[in-house]
């Protein structure tokens, strides 16, 4: 009787068994990172994202403004403004002034546009008696580096309201 033919080579033929299964995990994987580094290469079909213009605040539709990295974006234009100018933009104070007057306005905080989102609320203070809603995208999001897969992800995401 050889040494090796006995019950002590259970554990060795045991990991042979986990090496294997480990090689056609780490095989599986790679077959599918092509899928996983194409934008939206495993999904089926991309979820529409949310129409600013389909929000309704007690029965009226808000002015509706959006806080993002590069600074504040009218949701109903193509206006932006950009970080630095938030502050001293007269023709957005003068629009958030009339907006105010008018309807409910309500800022729209994506993951990136904290600063934005905190010099929009100074800009506010500003209008004494002017309220804002603030609607912050989950920031479960801010992980993701791809600009195309952080705006599906993005478009899928919950929100919160405050």
């Amino acid at each position: 009787m050889n040494d090796h033919d006995g019950p002590l080579d259970l554990p060795a033929s045991m990991a042979d068994i986990f090496l294997a299964l480990v090689a056609v995990v780490i095989l599986m994987l790679l077959s599918l990172l092509p899928a996983l580094q194409k934008p939206g290469g495993l999904a089926t079909q991309r979820p529409s994202a949310l129409s600013w213009n389909e929000i309704v605040i007690d029965g009226e539709k808000p002015a509706v403004y959006v806080a993002v990295g590069a600074g504040i974006e009218v949701a109903d234009t193509e206006t932006r403004i950009g970080l630095d100018d938030v502050l001293q933009n007269q023709a957005l104070l003068d629009g958030l002034r009339t907006a105010a007057q008018e309807r409910s306005i309500l800022l729209v905080v994506q993951p990136d546009g904290q600063e934005s989102a905190f010099l929009f609320a100074s800009l506010m203070g500003t209008l004494s008696a002017a309220e804002f809603y603030q609607l912050r995208v989950d920031s479960g999001c801010i992980y993701v580096l791809d600009p195309k897969r952080a705006d599906l992800c993005r478009s899928s995401a919950g929100a919160e309201v405050r």
